[in-house]
């Protein structure tokens, strides 16, 4: 175990990349949707929502993605409201986000369907997400206050068949290089 502790250590220590917040949408151009979702899942909601309101406006978003970040996010905006309404500017941007998603979905546009929504295949906060927003919309639909949006039956069905595979890994606003990719680059195939 301490032989992996201190490869870790190395990891976190040598494959970071320098990337600045303010310019993550810009690196993300040059990305695919596989690491799209990685940022995605990795994003520290803190430092606002912009490069998701990105990332689910493009085509190739998949829906893993984009299913994520809503189930995540929708929970606070469930009740209908002028998002005006709403004070602070990244408040504004993570409900055009879910607004954005809830409208695609509508139309039948997220057309990549692969990844699982949330990192790993069971997804336990991914599926406590659902549950949280499902409870505050039937709430809400019990006291007669509008929703901001609906979701479609299929949304709440999807799952995904596959895990993002990325030459990167992104938490709490910072980039690295995978982990298993530096250890293949530095030869240390012989650690977990």
């Amino acid at each position: 175990m301490k032989k992996y502790q201190n490869i870790q250590l190395q990891w976190l220590e040598e494959a970071r990349i320098d990337l600045p917040l303010n310019g993550i949408i810009q690196w993300l151009e040059k990305q695919n949707s596989d690491t799209w979702h990685v940022v995605a899942t990795g994003w520290n909601w803190d430092h606002g929502s912009d490069p998701l309101h990105w990332i689910v406006s493009q085509p190739s978003c998949d829906m893993g993605t984009a299913c994520y970040i809503f189930f995540i996010e929708a929970s606070h905006w469930v009740k209908s409201l002028d998002p005006s309404e709403l004070g602070h500017s990244s408040y504004r941007t993570g409900w055009k986000t879910c607004k954005k998603i809830s409208d695609r979905w509508h139309k039948n546009d997220f057309n990549n369907r692969s990844l699982f929504p949330s990192r790993e295949m069971s997804g336990n906060d991914y599926v406590r997400s659902i549950g949280l927003y499902r409870e505050r919309e039937h709430k809400s639909l019990s006291s007669g206050e509008g929703l901001a949006w609906t979701v479609p039956n299929y949304v709440y069905d999807y799952r995904g068949t596959r895990v993002a595979e990325s030459d990167y890994d992104f938490g709490d606003g910072e980039l690295f290089e995978n982990f298993s990719k530096w250890k293949t680059r530095l030869g240390l195939k012989d650690y977990y």
